[in-house]
């Protein structure tokens, strides 16, 4: 009797071991997709005002009269 009451206590035991890692995995869940979400509509709001200053600078570089002129990084050392 005893010796199967210790068994029941160890599988009792694990089942709770194994539902307190599932609500534990669960909220880890839970919280990276709040995370993602809330990312994801910051980025968005930043990709539209980086689209506008993107457009700004294109804008001035086709208006620009005298571009500049690259460096050719292989002759820099020369």
């Amino acid at each position: 009797m005893e010796k199967e009451a210790e068994e029941q206590r160890k599988l009792d035991i694990e089942m709770m071991e194994a539902k307190r890692q599932q609500r534990k995995l669960n909220f880890l869940i839970t919280q990276t997709e709040l995370y993602a979400h809330f990312m994801h509509k910051k980025l968005s709001k930043e990709q539209i005002g980086e689209s506008d200053e993107m457009h700004a600078i294109l804008r001035q570089l086709e208006e620009s009269q005298n571009p500049k002129r690259f460096v050719d990084f292989d002759d820099y050392d020369r």
